[in-house]
């Protein structure tokens, strides 16, 4: 295994440079550039629509901490789309998330930019120190994006790379993790996979769980690796998928029309529309730290072994801990033709679906955009049946 031991300083921040949040001696000469950004004058305008935008740049220039971004500017942007996009946002389990102790926070990954930013808003709100975020770099096309994103605790996460740069890139980015949360006592949110989930199976990568034992040093045994991370299940779930229609038209022509290419800015058409669609109800559950099981397992254990009982508890808890709203019920019901779930619903429930579903009716593939947005709502009941997890 490859041994990163490194000391990190604002005086050797030159290690993780490339993909590091801003420190807070950086904070106050970034955001006076991004106030210079007229596209940030837009995104102002939309997240905060009833505030002076002359006054909240004021204050912005006056900046000079992330916790202090977070606390003036961030945390009242995240709360204005939620009042005007969700019914609610609610958390469970954080008796699992100590006060104080660094956990990487492994999810399922439904919204591009609110999965972090509700959880972020989440445990502000309760008293908690935010997490570090992954962010792909595919998201940070301008300069100015890539400077809020990191102003916001979020790192760079280098996709499209040739095989040898993408080991390289994995390396390094399986250092900065371990780093933040042994070295800097900072948590670490990242999907339990590459990109959103667009079918509703929430399934953890082998490949993300092998990355991390690459920054284990020499001297440890995978056990006492992967024991460090403090490793915690995340489950989001969202009432209505804020992406769905999209998410269904893209499986769409993946399935007929292969391969699927994204089109210039596709991935920023995702970002708004995630951001302004309604999403009903949004739940979030910690499951317990991996780290509470691990007194059972064997300590010689493969390195192989151990990462696929970690990928099982994962997959098992994210999946127990998905909370189903009305629209899952219904959707499992009509796919498969029945009444299964009918006490779970009632006739405003199923009225309030079919207008959801209903709103592409006058598209040509309607058929298949509705077929296909069944299977997305449905999945997450299927895979709580497969289980044998109660399901209500």
């Amino acid at each position: 295994m490859c041994s990163f031991v490194v000391s990190m300083s604002e005086k050797n921040e030159q290690l993780f440079d490339d993909i590091r949040p801003y420190f807070d001696s950086e904070v106050n000469g970034i955001m006076l550039q991004l106030l210079k950004e007229p596209s940030l004058l837009s995104a102002l305008q939309f997240v905060f629509p009833e505030r002076n935008i002359d006054a909240i740049q004021a204050q912005m220039a006056q900046i000079s901490s992330v916790k202090q971004f977070q606390t003036e500017i961030i945390s009242l942007g995240v709360n204005s789309i939620a009042r005007s996009t969700t019914k609610g946002l609610t958390i469970d389990g954080l008796e699992n998330f100590e006060k104080g102790k660094a956990y990487l926070v492994l999810s399922n990954h439904r919204d591009i930019v609110l999965d972090s930013a509700f959880l972020n808003f989440l445990l502000f709100s309760n008293d908690y120190e935010t997490t570090r975020n992954a962010i792909g770099d595919n998201l940070l096309k301008q300069n100015w994006i890539e400077q809020l994103v990191k102003l916001n605790k979020n790192f760079v996460v280098r996709r499209g790379l040739s095989p040898k740069e993408m080991l390289q890139a994995s390396n390094h980015l399986s250092a900065y993790v371990r780093h933040s949360i042994v070295n800097d006592n900072e948590s670490v949110w990242i999907a339990q996979r590459e990109g959103r989930t667009k079918d509703g199976n929430d399934k953890t990568t082998h490949g993300l769980i092998k990355m991390f034992s690459r920054s284990a040093h020499s001297h440890q045994t995978a056990y006492d690796a992967y024991a460090e991370l403090n490793i915690i299940p995340l489950s989001i779930s969202y009432e209505w998928e804020p992406c769905g229609i999209l998410k269904a038209k893209e499986n769409i022509i993946k399935r007929n029309n292969p391969p699927y290419i994204k089109k210039a800015g596709e991935d920023a058409q995702s970002m708004m529309h995630g951001i302004k669609q309604p999403k009903g109800r949004v739940h979030f559950t910690f499951g317990k730290p991996y780290n509470h099981f691990m007194q059972w397992i064997n300590k010689d254990m493969s390195q192989g072994d151990l990462q696929h009982l970690i990928i099982q508890y994962l997959d098992k808890t994210i999946i127990e801990n998905y909370k189903l709203f009305p629209s899952a019920y219904i959707a499992y019901d009509t796919l498969h033709a029945s009444r299964k779930f009918i006490e779970m619903y009632n006739q405003e429930d199923l009225d309030q679906f079919e207008q959801y579903i209903n709103q592409w009716k006058d598209e040509a593939d309607f058929e298949e955009i509705k077929a296909e947005l069944l299977n997305i709502y449905a999945k997450p009941v299927e895979n709580k049946i497969l289980l044998k997890t109660p399901v209500i």
